[in-house]
């Protein structure tokens, strides 16, 4: 047998057994319609309220800017918000919050993630990125008093506390010496440029210059160093700042596309059960 007949022999095996398998789905179908509606329905009702109990929620994000400690620690803040509104524990989550209890009580979930979409309190980095705040709510108008408290609740937590109690006025007192010693230090820069001037008229004043460009680098090291308190200081003050507010709108209902998909897809799934009731019925027959 040449090569050309083993293609085509093959080919037609293959052809064949592609016909057989589209004969038996199509039969397969045919006698299990009323299961496959059934199942067809069964799963169309489900996504169908699913989705539109959803659709009757708010859901809002809150971007905020962290400048203390790191992404874990907020993480872990949120995560703690989230099991009082999942456990219904409405007096804690508000005294959280500084909300009342019944404006908790409309409280569904609160997550938190950073830009891309990594859970907070999954992230050991020590990244200073923006944090998103998600919160799911069956009312709209908890937003604008939540965006406050929660905003309040991380600026306020015990450990930022104790920095803008201890570090900040330490901070203070360091940039008060600094600026002192950057006040002695243009006093004698001037006198140096006085001095530099009348030695001019009287001899060489390299040295003069020498000793200025020093003490004019040595300003800059204080300056530099009076700046990087000084951030770090607003840093402890800010440490946490809203990038953008809560938004809130309603969960979308399916868009055309979204309800053509699911029909599309349901109804697959719907004939692959009914092939494989047809495949187990003819396996207990034989």
């Amino acid at each position: 047998m040449t090569p050309n007949n083993d293609l085509e022999g093959f080919s037609f095996f293959i052809l064949s057994l592609l016909k057989k398998i589209a004969q038996y789905t199509v039969h397969a179908i045919r006698k299990n319609l009323i299961v496959i509606a059934v199942i067809f329905l069964l799963i169309c009702s489900f996504k169908i309220s699913n989705k539109y109990a959803e659709s009757s929620y708010y859901k809002a994000a809150m971007g905020c800017y962290l400048y203390t400690l790191n992404y874990k620690i907020y993480g872990e803040m949120a995560e703690g918000l989230n099991t009082l509104a999942a456990n219904r524990s409405y007096d804690d989550l508000a005294k959280s919050l500084n909300i009342s209890a019944e404006q908790a009580k409309n409280i569904l979930s609160i997550t938190a993630t950073n830009t891309q979409g990594i859970p907070l309190k999954d992230d050991f980095s020590e990244d200073k990125g923006p944090m998103v705040f998600t919160v799911i709510s069956n009312n709209k108008n908890i937003y604008a008093p939540l965006q406050l408290g929660l905003l309040n609740y991380l600026k306020d937590n015990p450990i930022n506390t104790k920095m803008r109690d201890i570090d900040t006025p330490r901070m203070n007192k360091k940039i008060a010496y600094l600026d002192q010693d950057i006040n002695i230090t243009d006093s004698i820069i001037k006198t140096y440029i006085v001095n530099s001037r009348m030695a001019y008229l009287i001899k060489d004043t390299g040295k003069g210059n020498v000793d200025i460009i020093s003490w004019l680098s040595y300003k800059d090291q204080l300056e530099d160093k009076r700046l990087q308190q000084e951030n770090r200081r607003n840093d402890i003050v800010r440490s946490v700042e809203i990038a953008y507010g809560f938004a809130p709108a309603k969960n979308p209902f399916f868009t055309m596309s979204e309800l053509f998909y699911l029909l599309l897809k349901t109804l697959f799934i719907s004939c692959a059960c009914g092939v494989v009731v047809k495949i187990i019925t003819d396996i207990f027959r034989h």
